[in-house]
């Protein structure tokens, strides 16, 4: 069997992985589980896992739980 090179990338990916995995909670209330969702879809369109379509979804899905970043109203 031939051994197969592995990448310093590969080797990085692995550690992060293997500490995450050693550290999921019990229970996560909405707000963990969001972020969890947040960052997951981020890493997935780092690593180019969505189509334009569906990485535009995601973006609107994302923005529609953060606060307007527009002007603040001014109060008179």
């Amino acid at each position: 069997m031939e051994a197969k090179e592995i990448t310093a990338n590969e080797v990085n990916e692995n550690a992060a992985s293997a500490a995450v995995n050693t550290n999921i909670p019990e229970t996560l209330n909405q707000q963990q589980a969001l972020q969890v969702l947040v960052d997951a879809a981020r890493v997935a369109q780092g690593k180019g896992i969505f189509t334009l379509d569906d990485a535009e979804l995601v973006n609107k899905a994302i923005r529609a739980f953060l606060p307007p970043s527009g002007p603040v109203p001014s109060q008179a």
